[in-house]
């Protein structure tokens, strides 16, 4: 089952003369031109289809802070009975850190991203041979 969430809205937009076509940059546009990666760590309910929380950066610091401000008790993240991430290490160190009863279970696209890198890496040593 997947889940997309959309933002729509229109930004300001200026026309100027000398510089052409203007937008306000908006927070919350995750897209990044020119200068390397901006990155947010996002919380999910699946089952309710909601984006629960929001944090700048994409650490584990940042990942610990999202889950306990969102789930505050030993008790409400002992309800979890599952966890859907990639497998970006700091994800997975919080996660089992703080959702010890909770499987881990790591999304699809990276998951298949890795089995192609490594069946790549295979056929590129085979070649070689």
């Amino acid at each position: 089952m997947n889940f997309e969430t959309v933002i729509k809205a229109r930004t300001p937009r200026t026309n100027c003369v000398e510089y052409g076509v203007k937008t306000v940059a908006v927070p919350w546009a995750e897209k990044s031109f020119l200068r390397g990666h901006n990155y947010i760590t996002l919380l999910n309910d699946l089952d309710g289809g909601r984006v629960l929380d929001v944090v700048p950066e994409r650490t584990e610091k940042a990942c610990r802070e999202l889950i306990v401000k969102a789930l505050p008790t030993d008790w409400s993240r002992f309800k979890i009975e599952a966890i859907a991430m990639d497998m970006w290490p700091a994800f997975r160190n919080a996660a089992t850190d703080l959702f010890k009863e909770s499987e881990i279970v790591y999304d699809r696209f990276h998951v298949a991203k890795y089995l192609g890198d490594a069946v790549d890496q295979v056929r590129r040593a085979e070649q070689k041979t």
